[in-house]
């Protein structure tokens, strides 16, 4: 019974899913990172590294769900590796939260 209904994955099906990959408003980034490492592998047994890293950089980019920090990232940092992205990501979220964070309160005084 379990051979007849289990979902049989060929390397077609695994790039299909590779390149419909989003990232879950649950996961992190390292998390999507490492999904998409996982997936692209399995794909993509003889790649070399070059076109793994530029396939990895570009699906990273365009599956995250922060269009402010995609953009950033994508176009002024034009990252060469998934790790480079993922590093740069996290930078600018860390740097938004801060400047956030860092927002002086006004208090008004009626006097």
């Amino acid at each position: 019974m379990n051979s007849r209904f289990r979902v049989i994955e060929t390397p077609r099906s695994l790039v299909a899913k590779f390149n419909r990959r989003k990232q879950r408003h649950s996961a992190t980034v390292v998390e999507f990172a490492a999904d998409l490492k996982v997936l692209y592998d399995r794909a993509h047994r003889c790649r070399d590294r070059q076109t793994r890293e530029e396939d990895l950089v570009r699906r990273f980019i365009d599956g995250l769900y922060d269009d402010e920090n995609k953009f950033e990232v994508k176009f002024n940092k034009e990252p060469r590796t998934v790790d480079e992205a993922i590093y740069h990501f996290v930078n600018l979220m860390q740097t938004r939260n801060m400047n956030r964070n860092d927002t002086p309160s006004i208090r008004i005084e009626n006097g």
